[in-house]
């Protein structure tokens, strides 16, 4: 990078002796939940030394209104988090630390990985840190950003280029991503794999939190399609309740999370008399969401192709939690889903309506498709899954 002093000519070897030193810089990572995968690398790789650094202060969007965290400094083992103030909070492109360099200087690391996107500012940060504190260290950046790289424009194709020779890998959060690095001329190796993961010691099926919740709720007797997210125009919530109003049998809607459309999803029920059908859950604590997936029979990530979904974490965690899953076409829901699921083009109700009426009718196809999920979900996403895989990545760079 322009200005940079050059790290010195024996940084590229490094004292490989155990243990394994990582550093992980992740704003996400605010959230206990979210470092769940973090925990599970420290402690199926105990020839590691795991330490996320995280933001003291946050705000962002949770289920669609603003919530503040302020993570508390952790330390088991050989795994440890550590809150640092920063600039900016609650901006994920424009927030940096307001000192990071005494960190990374004490903790010697051999990775660090910097779950951040390519033009985020802390990314440049960090590659600025890691020259002046931490020369001998892989630098890793990771990113969902779906949009084509500008090289056209001057700024973005400067920062690109910084991009392409500070860092030593990177990780993609779809595929889609991944080709776009490519097409961009990234040369060094791509690794597709998505940010957080689903937890399958917390997401799981439970038999007798399904009926305790399904009493609650009052939807007992009831086929459950369930939605949990933003309640807002982008994830296709009229288009999902435009579809169940048409369904046939005996079903109910349950929608977990809020927004501005709450209050129209709720007017469409109402005009149609279907008012006993709906309940609205409203925000629930991430550690609560469990128990709502047990509840329902059904999950829909009915997303609109405009919004170019980046994941949808929540499919992989219903899936955990055996549930079979309800997809759009929209962004890397398919990818997400692949053959464990439905998928329906989307922004069409008609098409959704299509797909959960043979799901809402068919016991034995809803049973099929939760097994197919719940081993895909394993497979792919659970935080061990994860971990194990962000481990060998790991060892092969270094």
């Amino acid at each position: 990078m322009a200005g940079f002093p050059s790290p010195k000519a024996e940084s590229a070897e490094l004292d490989l002796k155990s243990p394994i030193r990582i550093v992980v810089v992740s704003h996400a990572c605010v959230v206990p939940e979210n470092r769940a995968r973090w925990q599970r690398l420290a402690e199926r790789h105990p020839d590691t030394e795991v330490t996320v650094l995280v933001p003291a202060y946050w705000e962002g969007y949770q289920y669609g209104v603003v919530e503040r965290w302020r993570p508390q400094p952790e330390s088991r083992g050989n795994y440890r988090v550590l809150p640092v103030p920063v600039w900016r909070r609650g901006a994920s492109d424009a927030y940096f630390f307001r000192s990071l360099g005494v960190f990374l200087k004490r903790l010697r690391p051999h990775v660090i990985h910097v779950a951040e996107g390519e033009f985020a500012l802390v990314w440049r940060q960090m590659m600025l840190y890691r020259r002046l504190w931490a020369p001998k260290a892989r630098l890793i950046f990771m990113s969902y950003n779906v949009s084509e790289i500008p090289l056209q424009q001057f700024y973005p194709r400067l920062i690109w280029r910084w991009v392409c020779r500070e860092s030593d890998l990177a990780v993609a959060g779809n595929s889609r991503v991944k080709s776009i690095w490519q097409a961009a001329g990234y040369p060094k190796p791509i690794v597709v794999q998505t940010e957080i993961g689903a937890d399958e010691t917390f997401f799981c099926p439970d038999a007798a939190d399904r009926q305790r919740q399904r009493q609650r709720l009052d939807v007992e007797g009831t086929v459950v399609i369930g939605f949990a997210g933003r309640i807002r125009d982008y994830k296709g919530v009229l288009e999902l309740a435009n579809a169940v109003l048409g369904l046939q049998g005996d079903w109910s809607l349950l929608m977990v999370g809020d927004g501005d459309q709450r209050k129209e999803v709720e007017a469409k029920f109402e005009a149609a008399g279907q008012r006993q059908r709906l309940v609205m859950a409203g925000l629930v604590p991430r550690a609560e969401m469990p128990h709502y997936f047990r509840a329902m029979d059904i999950f829909v990530l009915p997303s609109r192709k405009s919004w170019r979904e980046q994941f949808g974490l929540v499919l992989p965690e219903a899936m955990l939690c055996g549930l079979p899953v309800v997809g759009s076409t929209s962004g890397a829901i398919p990818e997400v889903i692949g053959d464990a699921g439905v998928i329906f083009p989307a922004d069409d109700a008609d098409a959704l309506r299509g797909a959960l009426q043979s799901l809402v009718a068919d016991e034995r196809k809803r049973v099929e498709l939760a097994e197919r999920g719940q081993a895909r979900a394993l497979r792919h996403y659970a935080c061990g899954v994860l971990a194990d895989e962000i481990y060998s990545v790991y060892q092969s760079l270094l």
